[in-house]
């Protein structure tokens, strides 16, 4: 096992995460009790939100007297959090909890606190007792034939149709059969922020859609009266606090639709999506045209700030990805300035990371050290500075 040190608590837990989504298993990362644990939370929370398989292994000195300046109760601190945790106080279940932990971070794709009792570090070694069979992920409900027809028949009726795809598409690998369907009906495509790329270098991507799109994006996603969304939550990011796709012009289709929506179709996206290409079969290009295509190839284009303040950032995000190979993996922080490389800095289906999970400033250098020893090549981490 290799072992990368960390200056900080928190720093540790975002190394792990960009580690578990670079290299897409479980990572491990542990920090000390009571205050060790308490500066790793914002990471933690981070992690939760972004849907990232970290194991946290922590101490707990809860036997120790009440006088102990680092004593607290670390449940109570975790709560907040929304991770899972694990205790282990029996000698003998040690090697057991480990690798429950490890089941539990890869089926549910999110973090698992270990918290394991202090004075297990001087009782005798014992034997282990064999581990529970790791934990599957849960099975996911095929899609009801009925709520594919009506989608189908919602997405062949449509004039100006969009294909909207979240991180559940990109999850399901229905990015391919995705395109294939917005082809067949004439949709532009459009991503969510952390599903960017899946579409990239079809000339009828929109990029993402919602807060950080670009005005001929958020036009374009506006004008459509029909939007197939598959495996996004629609969110308020993703919807710009619903100034964009009106619930009535949803077809949704994802673990947990939309009520409200025209038409809900609760399922596996992969699955959803075969479906309904089984029920398309092509007709008018609609949307699909050369005037549409150049709309969209402007979508990028600005008017250089440069000054002799210093240079358009938007200038220089430009530069470095046009100077960065294709197979680059792209972790930006969070500020006023994300809009610059989600709009300008590309990178393919699963390699742009947006580190924004609970909203914490200055995450993203630590996720991209561990994005970077996670899988091979080049990685971008974009962060900001403040405004002069």
């Amino acid at each position: 096992m290799r072992f990368v040190g960390a200056r900080q608590e928190t720093a540790a837990v975002s190394m792990a995460a960009g580690f578990a989504w670079s290299a897409g298993r479980p990572a491990v990362c542990t920090v000390t009790h009571g205050p060790g644990l308490s500066n790793a939370l914002t990471g933690l929370r981070s992690a939760v939100r972004d849907r990232l398989a970290v194991v946290l292994i922590v101490g707990d000195i809860r036997a120790e007297p009440g006088w102990s300046a680092q004593r607290v109760d670390h449940g109570q601190m975790l709560g907040w959090t929304e991770a899972a945790v694990l205790d282990c106080a029996d000698p003998a279940g040690l090697a057991a909890a480990v690798a429950d932990a490890f089941g539990r971070a890869g089926a549910t794709r999110a973090p698992v606190v270990l918290n394991i009792r202090a004075e297990l570090l001087a009782a005798p070694a014992v034997p282990q007792r064999p581990a529970d069979p790791a934990p599957e992920r849960a099975p996911v409900p095929e899609p009801d034939d009925g709520a594919v027809q009506r989608a189908a028949a919602a997405l062949r009726a449509a004039r100006r149709p969009l294909v909207l795809a979240g991180r559940g598409a990109l999850w399901a690998g229905a990015g391919p059969a995705l395109r294939e369907l917005a082809e067949r009906s004439g949709a532009l495509l459009a991503t969510t922020l952390p599903a960017k790329g899946l579409f990239r270098g079809d000339p009828f991507d929109l990029g993402v859609c919602g807060g950080y799109s670009t005005a001929v994006t958020r036009d374009l996603v506006a004008e459509s009266d029909l939007a197939l969304v598959v495996g996004a939550g629609l969110g308020g990011y993703t919807t710009d606090r619903d100034t964009l796709l009106a619930a009535s012009r949803v077809v949704h289709c994802d673990l947990a639709p939309r009520p409200d929506a025209r038409v809900a179709v609760p399922g596996d996206a992969a699955a959803t999506v075969d479906r309904l290409l089984a029920a398309v079969r092509g007709g008018e290009p609609r949307r699909r045209t050369g005037e549409v295509a150049a709309r969209i190839a402007t979508a990028g284009d600005f008017a250089d700030g440069t000054d002799a303040g210093g240079l358009d950032p938007r200038l220089v995000l430009r530069a470095v990805d046009r100077a960065l190979p294709a197979d680059r993996q792209v972790v930006t922080d969070v500020g006023h300035f994300t809009t610059f490389p989600s709009q300008l800095v590309g990178a393919g289906a699963g390699r742009y990371l947006p580190a924004l999970g609970f909203a914490a400033v200055g995450l993203s250098v630590a996720t991209g050290i561990g994005a970077a020893l996670g899988r091979a090549g080049p990685t971008l981490v974009v962060v900001g500075t403040a405004a002069r």
